[in-house]
C-alpha cells in the first residue's frame, strides 16, 4: 500500500519498535499488525485495512532512516534516487496520468484494483438510463432503480439527476439501512445481481435482462459486462422482500 521500493523504510520501523527501549510502549504495534493481517486472510477483509499501522511503521522507519544516513553523502544520493523513483511509479499508479481509452493496453489496470474500478461510470450510468426510458411513462412513477453495490449506487446518485433518473437503492452494506423502495413500487430497474435468475424469479413475476453494462474501453474491471434488468410484478410486499436484498461484503 506504500510501495515496494519503500519497503525497507516501513520495516527498519518496526525493528525499531521491537529492539529500540525507549519504544518499548509502542511494541503491541507490530504484534497488532500480525494479528490484523491474519485475522484479514481469514475473513476476507481489504488489504487497506492496515494502512493506519503501516503509516505508524513508516513514521518510525524515517527517524531510523535519519540516524542510518547522518552525513554520507553516498547514502543520501542512494535515498534520493530511490524516491524519486517510487515517486514517479506511484504517479503512474495511484493518478490517472495514462489516457482512459490506453489503459486497456497497460499493465496498471491489473496492478492497481482502484485504478480499474474508476473506469467508466458515465457510460455505465447512461447505459441504465437508457434501460429506465424502456419503461412506459405511465408505469414511471412506480418504478425505481436497485443496484449490487455501493459504487454503482454512488454513480447514480452523482451523474443519474441529470439524466431524469429517480433516487437509486441498494441492499449493499449499510446502504439497505438508508430505506428501501416504496411500497407501490412495481418495476424495478436492477443494475447488477449477475447469476440471480433463480434467486429473483422467486421474487418478481418476470424479471429480464435489456442491456449489459460496457465501460467502452476494454477494462475488466468489477461493473464490465454486469446486466441492467427489469423486473416486474414484486411476488411479496417490499417490507419483507426489502430483507431479501441485504447483503454484506
Amino acid at each position: 500500500m506504500i510501495g515496494p521500493l519503500v519497503v525497507q523504510v516501513w520495516v527498519a520501523g518496526v525493528v525499531g519498535l521491537l529492539r529500540r527501549p525507549q519504544w518499548r510502549p509502542l511494541r503491541a504495534l507490530p504484534v497488532a499488525y500480525v494479528l490484523i493481517c491474519a485475522f484479514l486472510l481469514l475473513s476476507g477483509g481489504q488489504p487497506y485495512y492496515t494502512l493506519g499501522l503501516l503509516l505508524a511503521f513508516w513514521a518510525s522507519g524515517c527517524v531510523v532512516l535519519e540516524s542510518w544516513v547522518g552525513t554520507r553523502s553516498s547514502r543520501w544520493r542512494i535515498l534520493a534516487a530511490d524516491v524519486v523513483v517510487h515517486a514517479a511509479v506511484s504517479l503512474l499508479l495511484a493518478l490517472p496520468i495514462v489516457p482512459e481509452d490506453r489503459l486497456a493496453h497497460t499493465p496498471l489496470p491489473t496492478v492497481n484494483q482502484v485504478t480499474r474500478d474508476s473506469v467508466g461510470w458515465p457510460a455505465y450510468v447512461h447505459q441504465v438510463a437508457s434501460v429506465y426510458r424502456q419503461v412506459p411513462v405511465s408505469e414511471r412513477q412506480r418504478s425505481v432503480i436497485v443496484t449490487g453495490n455501493y459504487g454503482e449506487h454512488g454513480a447514480l446518485h452523482w451523474y443519474g439527476r441529470q439524466l431524469g433518473l429517480p433516487p437509486a437503492y441498494s441492499g449493499h452494506n449499510a446502504l439497505w439501512d438508508l430505506g428501501r423502495p416504496p411500497d407501490t413500487t412495481a418495476t424495478l430497474v436492477l443494475v447488477n445481481y449477475a447469476g440471480a435468475r433463480v434467486w429473483l424469479a422467486a421474487r418478481f413475476q418476470t424479471c429480464r435482462v435489456r442491456a449489459t453494462l460496457d465501460n467502452g474501453v476494454r477494462v475488466d474491471n468489477e461493473e464490465q459486462g454486469q446486466p441492467i434488468r427489469i423486473c416486474q410484478g414484486p411476488r411479496r410486499p417490499w417490507p419483507k422482500l426489502w430483507r431479501d436484498f441485504q447483503h454484506l461484503h
